[in-house]
């Protein structure tokens, strides 16, 4: 199953745009697309010499132009305290686990870790009841577990709202804005994530993965898949920065029952921001 149609809006990124918004002369633009050059993220990530060569071009113009390009996809800089200040904390509704985060989940890539049964899906159902309920925005879930239940997702909704005093009818509208999308392989997951990051700003309040191990796995040869979790970490990240949420992710453990270590190896492990 895929994202329903019409939900999404998927502005350009930055990077793929026509190199015509740089302001280059016709002359120019011709010869970078006779060079085959046609995008800005392609002129920032082609060597200089290269350029040159394909576009007939001299070596100060094709300088110039790729420090324009950059300007145009590089973020600007922000100061610590901005960031310190405009940080935001999801709340978990859980007391202890928000204390221990420091006032909730940031808005970053959080990773639960631990063995079957130990709760993981369950602190997805718990977030995504806390995420809706203001009633702005969506959640999106992406299962290639098979794990999600939305019977079990009504009944935490319907037990937080009773404990805070609310509608219990609620649930309908809050369950409306979680949205689950399978995936049965590595790349599934990422074009699910790579669809999110081109949602509205502001549209999605919480994206959930359950989980990367349950697909990782199944990748045969090690750099392959390492190759392709270095990928993902890389894209779940910029959907967190892009829209300003967090992102929460469901992995294994390997190492025996009382293990307490990550599957995926050392790539995925440092990949994420907070680990659980």
């Amino acid at each position: 199953p895929g994202m329903a149609e019409g939900w999404l809006d998927s502005p350009q990124p930055p990077g793929q745009a026509d190199l015509a918004i740089l302001g280059f002369s016709d002359a120019v633009l011709q010869r970078f697309k006779r060079g085959g050059v046609r995008t800005v993220q392609q002129l920032v990530v082609t060597h200089p010499l290269d350029v040159m060569d394909k576009c007939c071009l001299s070596w100060n113009t094709v300088c110039q132009a790729q420090a324009k390009a950059a300007e145009r996809v590089a973020p600007e800089a922000r100061t610590a305290l901005a960031i310190l200040v405009e940080a935001v904390r999801f709340k978990t509704q859980i007391p202890a686990l928000d204390r221990l985060l420091h006032g909730g989940l940031p808005c970053a890539v959080t990773e639960v870790v631990g063995p079957a049964g130990a709760g993981k899906t369950q602190l997805c159902f718990t977030s995504a009841a806390a995420a809706t309920r203001a009633g702005v925005g969506e959640v999106v879930w992406i299962d290639s577990e098979g794990a999600f239940r939305p019977e079990r997702l009504r009944e935490v909704i319907q037990a937080s709202r009773a404990a805070m005093g609310l509608d219990p009818a609620g649930f309908w509208e809050q369950l409306q804005r979680v949205r689950v999308v399978v995936g049965e392989s590595l790349e599934d997951v990422h074009s699910h994530v790579q669809t999110v990051h081109n949602m509205t700003v502001g549209s999605v309040v919480l994206c959930i993965v359950d989980s990367v191990a349950a697909v990782a796995r199944v990748v045969g040869e090690v750099a392959a898949r390492q190759s392709q979790l270095n990928m993902l970490a890389s894209r779940l990240k910029a959907v967190a920065s892009r829209h300003g949420v967090p992102v929460l992710v469901t992995n294994q453990i390997h190492g025996g029952p009382n293990s307490t270590d990550a599957a995926l190896g050392h790539v995925w492990h440092h990949a994420v921001n907070v680990r659980l």
